[in-house]
């Protein structure tokens, strides 16, 4: 079981990996040819690369 990413990531860094992310995936040339945003999935890779980056951090302390 994973730790709380509260107890481990800065809310800055939690906020602006999800803000990130969300930013991405709008950025198509084709905006009206990109398919449908999936606000689920973008949320669930947030979740991982933030556990990611906590998990990097927990290493190198």
């Amino acid at each position: 079981m994973r730790k709380a990413l509260n107890k481990r990531l800065p809310e800055e860094v939690f906020s602006r990996i999800h803000q990130d992310i969300g930013t991405a995936s709008m950025c198509w040339k084709k905006p009206e040819g990109a398919g449908n945003f999936d606000a689920m999935r973008a949320s669930n890779i947030a979740f991982e690369l933030c556990h990611y980056v906590a998990d990097l951090i927990d290493k190198k302390n």
